[in-house]
């Protein structure tokens, strides 16, 4: 599936230059990189994005300053099981260890809670083809926020990291649809992120 956004980025997912329809991506990065910005970007208004990290309108300020129209929003404080899935072009979940099921015990990013919403989120993408790329912070050690089976549930493991030039670099760590040794940079701008040209691999 070729997105609106961020060609750059989207050549990373597959041979195909973009997301294989059930493909589901789990995206982490340190708090503030830029994930929510660079989906944003990648999203350009098609899909649903799904989230509890923010206000609806904290998301629609995000999309005035990066000039781009909203996607179908879910506040993802809700049931997460409320979420529809036919018919949606891709779904970002911002971010998983938000998300919770109100009749699984838990709150959210209880362990429990964190494995059913990444179990859905596969067996979703799957059963209605339908790809989902899920957010989650990275630890001061490197390792997912919640349990690292989640990065064995998905496809796709891509991180968002700083070089030591302060630029921004998508490097994937799994992929089972493409190659793992492509990387992507990136400055971040007022409009969002930026490739840069030369950069990338």
């Amino acid at each position: 599936m070729q997105l609106l956004g961020l060609p750059t980025l989207q050549a990373l997912f597959s041979m195909d230059g973009g997301l294989e329809p059930g493909q589901t991506v789990l995206l982490a990065g340190e708090p503030g990189i830029g994930k929510s910005t660079a989906l944003t970007q990648l999203l350009n208004g098609q899909g649903v994005y799904c989230s509890a990290e923010e206000a609806y309108e904290q998301y629609m300020t995000r999309c005035r300053r990066l000039y781009l129209p909203p996607s179908t929003w879910f506040d993802g404080n809700e049931d997460f099981g409320a979420l529809q899935w036919q018919g949606a072009d891709i779904v970002v979940i911002d971010s998983i260890q938000t998300m919770h099921f109100n009749n699984i015990r838990g709150f959210p990013g209880d362990p429990l809670q964190m494995r059913s919403i990444g179990r859905a989120c596969v067996e979703n993408a799957r059963f209605y083809r339908v790809p989902v790329i899920l957010i989650s912070q990275l630890q001061k050690d490197g390792d997912f926020a919640g349990r690292m089976e989640l990065a064995h549930l998905v496809d796709t493991t891509l991180y968002l990291e700083r070089d030591e030039n302060r630029n921004i670099r998508a490097r994937l760590g799994k992929n089972r649809y493409g190659p793992i040794d492509k990387t992507a940079i990136f400055s971040m701008g007022p409009t969002g992120l930026l490739p840069l040209e030369g950069k990338s691999m």
